[in-house]
């Protein structure tokens, strides 16, 4: 039977881990809920109430509408955490914790059939708080369930689809064991990790497939003060555990080699992240990727470089802006991870992959807020389909599911950028074809924004830092690799960049690009003929200045003078001709717009010539290149109007202005980017902080209404 697809090894959910045995559960302060999937791919899903009983419903056909709620245990056994696993012939198996410490069991009668009676598994003389099940090599299913003392027992099936063994200890009450995990080993093996009462983690396993275990061993960490612990399977076999400390710093350790001993602690994160969860993942290239929530409600992520590889450094993935409080992961069906967290107003978000083992998208909102959801699991269909269960402040269960595979969502999704307070943007074009927005916000950070697929939607925004170097404006170009790469002035006159480390894929830090010398206040870039970027900055003193990469995907020139104060001008754009010449626009403090060129590809420039007088009063143009090779120029008035002139043939001269938004949007900074198939499309920020839109109805064709970016 097909699993739900969630973490590699195990899910953290509210403290807890769970091992993968086609579940998803968590313990809430009103109620717990968990998944199954039966053998005919349909999913079911349990809940616990606040009086401790336990209801259920279930899909009526896989992928399908789901029952009305059933009760299955009444308040009678009131139990406070259960734990779903499935038999090896497919009949789904629960096990429950009762506030007495008992443990209960049910089970379906025939797969996708109706349900026994309960049966108790455990006396409440054990104290039990904390169950778990895992799946032996022969697949005969073992609980392992932890007691109010700190210690761990365990009952297995006799024989696969059986009975069941007499609890057994598995000690541990005199390390005051806290909270398990289970995993599995490259050779079959399960292996339980624990966290103890002075923040050390120990580890206990079997002392082959299917048979006994070994003692417990510690694996350190008390000098840590380790709280919280995950465990994934690198893509060769080998367990890593990852871990955060009291002080909120993460540590992760390894087995040196598949079923093997293991590493010492290595510090992942500081304490600077101030994490307090932390979840894992695999991706479909098999490398790690781990998720934290931090202290603020911040989303922060790090991934191996290569599979069975070392780590590159923290990022982060924003949230704090919705309180994100608690974390789930699940992934696609083409192999795109994607992770929803609860957020503090109740409401339910999520974030995702662009592409397989690829860079993330912005935070977009699933609703939930007027049910108050405070948890959140999720599953895969049968076909593919994520689907999101989460619980209410009341006790209720809610549930959203995509509309397709790898697609949108059923219900509202935030992808607005006015909460950002957004004050600029730039767009580019990614070596897939796909348009990616850049913007700073007021906090002097950069985030972005990407079409989910060429000449489609939107992903919500993501932030790609920057905050602490104070940035004000951001513009991006393509390497001839394809990767982009960003560059940004910041409020002393610097110049910073960073860029893709891949095409279409994730990004690495901040580099500086030049010291604040030069006092920089804008700064543009284009791509020569051969490949070679080149970047273009107007100065406080009105000076353009210009620097190029020494060779396509390179290192950089120092930077050149391309015109003194005199022009005084104020902001800069560049283009490319249809025959690989560039060309630099640019308006001055009066209102007036410039251009000059360079004389032949990859070569030098000519002088600035008059382009529009002061009557417009233009403050910023932007420029785009039509699909026949046209260029054409847009640039925003001091009244907020958009006007726009065009070149009348390729490599030529130039049309009149011509208005293309009037003043009632209040437009305050404008951006043109080309489509898939060659339509030029206008991004612009307004007056209240939001984003509109424009695009050409053909290529090199008329103009469509204006419309607010969701």
């Amino acid at each position: 039977m097909k699993k739900p697809q969630f973490l590699s090894m195990c899910i953290v959910l509210s403290g807890l881990l769970q091992p993968l045995c086609a579940i998803a559960q968590v313990e809430t302060p009103g109620g717990q809920i968990a998944t199954g999937k039966n053998a005919d791919g349909r999913l079911e899903l349990f809940a616990v109430s606040g009086s401790g009983a336990l209801h259920h419903t279930w899909q009526v056909v896989p992928n399908g509408e789901w029952s009305g709620w059933s009760t299955l245990a009444g308040d009678e056994l009131a139990l406070k955490q259960i734990a779903v696993a499935s038999n090896a012939d497919g009949r789904l198996e629960v096990f429950g914790v009762t506030t007495r410490g008992g443990l209960y069991h049910i089970w379906q009668i025939l797969p996708n059939d109706g349900w026994g009676e309960w049966s108790a598994l455990a006396g409440d003389d054990l104290a039990l708080k904390q169950v778990a099940v895992g799946s032996n090599a022969d697949g005969r299913l073992e609980v392992l369930a932890l007691s109010a003392t700190g210690a761990l027992y365990h009952a297995w099936q006799i024989a696969p689809n059986g009975g069941w063994s007499d609890w057994a200890s598995l000690a541990g009450d005199e390390l005051g064991l806290r909270q398990i995990a289970i995993g599995s080993n490259a050779d079959g093996r399960l292996e339980v990790f624990a966290l103890s009462a002075n923040g050390a983690l120990y580890h206990t396993w079997q002392a082959a497939p299917n048979d006994g275990w070994v003692g417990w061993s510690s694996l350190g960490g008390d000098e840590f003060g380790l709280k919280q612990a995950a465990v994934g399977s690198n893509a060769d076999g080998r367990l890593e555990v990852f871990a955060v400390s009291a002080n909120g710093a993460a540590y992760h350790a390894w087995q040196v080699l598949p079923n093997g001993g293991w590493s010492g602690w290595e510090a992942s994160a500081g304490n600077e992240f101030a994490l307090k969860q932390v979840t894992v993942a695999c991706n479909a290239d098999g490398r790690l990727e781990v998720f934290a929530v931090n202290v603020k409600g911040t989303l922060c992520n790090t991934w191996q470089l290569a599979p069975n590889d070392g780590w590159g450094g923290w990022a982060s993935l924003a949230g704090d802006e919705f309180g994100l409080m608690q974390i789930a992961a699940g992934s696609n069906a083409d192999g795109r991870l994607e992770v929803f967290a609860a957020g503090g107003n109740g409401a339910v978000y999520h974030i995702w992959q662009t592409a397989p083992n690829d860079g993330w998208g912005g935070w977009a909102s699933l609703g939930g807020d007027q049910f108050g959801l405070k948890q959140v699991a999720v599953g895969g269909n049968a076909d593919g389909r994520l689907e999101v269960f989460a619980v209410s402040g009341d006790g209720a269960a809610h549930h959203a599911w995509q509309t397709a595979p790898n697609d949108g969502w059923d219900g509202w999704a935030l992808r607005a950028g006015d909460q950002f307070g957004l004050k600029q943007i730039d767009v580019s074009s990614n070596a897939d074809g796909r348009l990616e927005v850049f913007a700073v916000d007021a906090n002097g950070a950069v985030s972005h924004t990407w079409q989910i697929a060429p000449n489609d939607g939107w992903a919500g925004w993501s932030s790609l830092g920057g905050n602490e170097l104070g940035l004000k404006q951001v513009a991006v170009g393509r390497n001839a690799d394809g990767r982009l790469e960003v560059f940004a002035v910041s409020g002393n006159g610097a110049a910073y960049h960073t860029w893709q480390t891949t095409p279409n894929g994730d990004w690495g830090g901040w580099a500086i690009l030049v010291g604040p010398e030069l006092s920089l206040q804008q700064i543009t870039v284009g791509r020569n003929a051969d490949g070679r970027l080149e970047a273009f900055a107007v100065s406080a003193s009105g000076a353009a200045y210009h620097a190029w990469q020494v060779a396509p995907n390179d290192g950089w020139s120092g930077w050149a003078t391309l015109s003194g104060p005199e022009l005084a001008l104020k902001q800069i754009a560049v283009a490319i001709n249809a025959d690989g010449r560039l060309e630099a626009f640019a308006v001055s403090g009066s209102g007036a717009a410039y251009h000059t060129w360079q004389t032949a590809p990859n070569s030098g420039w000519g002088g600035w010539a008059a382009l529009a007088g002061p009557e417009l009063a233009l403050k910023q143009i932007g420029v785009g290149s039509n699909a026949d090779g046209r260029l054409e120029a847009f640039a925003v008035s001091g009244t907020g109007a958009l006007y726009h002139t065009w070149q009348t043939t390729a490599n030529d001269g130039w049309s009149g202005w011509a208005p293309l938004a009037g003043p009632e949007f209040g437009l305050q900074q404008a951006a043109v980017g080309n489509n898939a198939d060659g339509r030029l499309e206008i991004f612009a920020t307004g007056g209240s902080g939001g984003i509109y839109h424009t695009w050409q109805v053909a290529p090199n064709g008329d103009w469509s209404q204006w419309c607010s970016l969701p």
